[in-house]
């Protein structure tokens, strides 16, 4: 994924933007509760690096077809 959108694809900065937008929102919505989520690699690999702050938003490749990993977020 490119730090730049490319023929109309998100760019990986533009994913991790959506990423930290739907972590408010869990936040609001789903405060004290436990929440799963299931989405592509890319969108995943965002969410992760926001989780453990990792500063490197497009070099993150930790995926594979088919894995699953826990992180467990307090907020």
């Amino acid at each position: 994924m490119s730090a730049n959108p490319v023929g109309g694809v998100e760019s990986c900065v533009q994913v991790r933007r959506r990423m930290k937008n739907f972590l408010d929102d869990i936040q609001k919505r789903y405060a004290g509760k436990k929440v799963i989520v299931v989405s592509h690699g890319e969108p995943l690999e965002q969410l992760y690096g926001l989780l453990t702050n990792e500063s490197d938003v497009c070099n993150s490749e930790w995926l594979s077809n088919g894995s699953h990993t826990e992180v467990v977020w307090e907020f």
